[in-house]
């Protein structure tokens, strides 16, 4: 995940203008415990100082079990 949406580029140069994110729907889809892995439906608000703002997107996360923890591994939007 990291690789491929660098914490510097992404994260701080991306989401430099959102002030908050709302989760409105989140659902497990699939799920695979002895694999470690899981699907949710997600949908989100994005608030922002610049507009467009708020922003809506829908789509779904494929997550990974580490440690005991979930963790994003694919966000498909």
């Amino acid at each position: 995940m990291q690789r491929n949406y660098p914490p510097g580029e992404w994260l701080i140069g991306r989401f430099s203008r959102t002030t908050r994110i709302a989760i409105t729907r989140l659902r497990t889809t699939a799920l695979d415990a002895p694999r470690g892995t899981a699907t949710v439906a997600v949908t989100l608000v994005e608030y922002r100082t610049v507009e467009p703002s708020p922003r809506t997107f829908s789509g779904a996360w494929g997550l990974v079990r580490v440690d005991g923890r979930w963790l994003l591994d694919e966000p498909h939007f």
